[in-house]
């Protein structure tokens, strides 16, 4: 009689096993729910190292508003999609930045329907040291010719 009992509580136990798994399967967020959890964070980070660089006097909230709202926006999709590598587990999936050695960071997971990615000062660290102070002076300079002719974006470095 316990060997039945013993039987009977294991299949019971591998039955619950096996729907627990299915359900924690079906949960696992998509590769877009993880972009759109990363583009959120590494947009808030872009545009705080933006803030950073630029000061922005009275007659150029137009070209703020362009940045923040055009400009930034594309930015971070165009760099998300591309440096973003994505796998599922089954039940839980990752989302890791890919850098352009090969390296792989890690930046968000995601189970039981949400994503959690990493904190938006190591995002905004990361793109820092991955932009480079030459990088950020080219991309402004760049957007400032286009925009508003040949004038130049004072910066807080020139301070």
């Amino acid at each position: 009689m316990v060997i039945h009992k013993k039987f009977a509580v294991s299949i019971v136990s591998l039955a619950c096993a096996l729907v627990m798994w299915q359900t924690m399967k079906s949960t696992c967020p998509p590769r877009e729910q993880h972009l759109a959890a990363v583009t959120d964070v590494v947009e808030r980070a872009v545009d705080r190292i933006f803030e950073e660089r630029i000061q922005f006097p009275e007659e150029s909230k137009e070209l703020a508003e362009y940045l923040s709202s055009t400009v930034i926006p594309q930015a971070v999709e165009k760099l998300t999609a591309q440096r973003i590598d994505f796998t599922s587990y089954g039940v839980f999936s990752m989302g890791n930045v890919v850098s352009d050695n090969g390296e792989k960071t890690p930046i968000s997971i995601g189970a039981f329907g949400k994503v959690m990615t990493a904190s938006e000062d190591d995002v905004y660290e990361f793109l820092k040291d991955m932009l480079g102070d030459a990088n950020l002076e080219n991309i402004l300079q760049t957007l400032n010719n286009k925009n508003h002719g040949t004038e130049n974006i004072e910066t807080d470095e020139s301070q």
